[in-house]
């Protein structure tokens, strides 16, 4: 998903790649991205601000970031935090602030060296061998829960329909 701005639902704006896959398009416009990564789960709030006015005033216009399932829905499912150090909107109002566009990469596996590649240990709890990384309807059941509490708070800063 890129998401420079919050925008209504309505929105025409369009984000994608030409055609002849020469380019990307954003509302129809050739741009490019200049682009690095930024986990804003691995620094705290507080840091947020100043950081992503370094990231701004290195020359980036789009930062990269994972959301970690287990950094949100540590303990038992459906019980997810996105306060404080979790507050994925206040990052994604702070990145639109500094006109960054973000790549939201919401896995549900995001690897990134992050523990478990960010699946919830709960996942395992009742089962070490539960299948995960698959289309297995129970993993897929947590899978669709977990994205039915993220997209809520991600939808508003889309800047396309479906993220573009």
């Amino acid at each position: 998903a890129v998401v420079p701005r919050p925008v209504v639902a309505a929105s025409n704006h369009t984000f994608g790649l030409a055609a002849d896959g020469s380019c990307l398009l954003q509302d129809g416009a050739p741009t490019r991205l200049v682009s690095g990564c930024f986990h804003y789960f691995r620094a705290p709030a507080a840091e947020w601000p100043r950081r992503l006015d370094m990231f701004a005033a290195a020359g980036f216009d789009t930062l990269q970031t994972y959301v970690a399932w287990n950094f949100h829905c540590p303990d038992e499912p459906g019980q997810c935090d996105f306060s404080g150090d979790r507050d994925l909107a206040r990052f994604l109002r702070l990145a639109h602030e500094r006109q960054l566009r973000v790549v939201l990469r919401p896995g549900p596996f995001i690897c990134a060296e992050w523990e478990f590649g960010g699946f919830p240990a709960w996942l395992l709890r009742n089962d070490s061998n539960a299948p995960v990384r698959t289309n297995d309807p129970a993993f897929m059941a947590h899978v669709s829960a977990w994205f039915d509490v993220l997209m809520p708070i991600v939808r508003p800063y889309l800047y396309a329909p479906f993220g573009g």
